[in-house]
């Protein structure tokens, strides 16, 4: 996907292809599906302006991205650089299931990858610790 403003987001979404989703990007807004911040499943440039225009009022900038269809789950994914730990990875259920789990994982760097796996493997698979098979 693609950060950028409501004038490039038309040319954007051309390029990457559609169906596509276009998210405002705003950090002060964290549940952007809760301020109309998020269309799913655009189709045209036309959708596309649509939905620009009707989001024009929460962000300067727009997430333009691929819909992606048939997904086991959304993920949370973050990465912050704290001045007294350093780089540190937020792994999680994303979407609305963040806050509804409660089930989200940080690991401070250096992290291995078999870690990442393990704290990621039951992310939004029904149970909390379920493990998601990699195959």
């Amino acid at each position: 996907g693609r950060r950028v403003t409501a004038e490039e987001a038309p040319d954007a979404a051309d390029s990457i292809g559609y169906p596509l989703v276009v998210k405002a990007s705003s950090v002060e807004m964290l549940h952007k599906s809760e301020h109309g911040g998020v269309y799913l499943g655009l189709s045209s440039r036309e959708e596309v302006c649509q939905a620009l225009n009707q989001m024009k009022d929460l962000s300067e900038t727009f997430l333009v991205e691929e819909m992606v269809k048939d997904t086991v789950t959304e993920v949370l994914l973050g990465l912050q650089n704290d001045p007294q730990f350093g780089f540190s990875l937020t792994l999680g259920a994303g979407g609305i299931y963040t806050e509804l789990l409660e089930d989200t994982s940080v690991l401070l760097f250096p992290v291995s990858e078999d870690l990442i796996f393990l704290k990621s493997s039951g992310v939004g698979v029904g149970s909390r610790r379920a493990i998601l098979k990699p195959w």
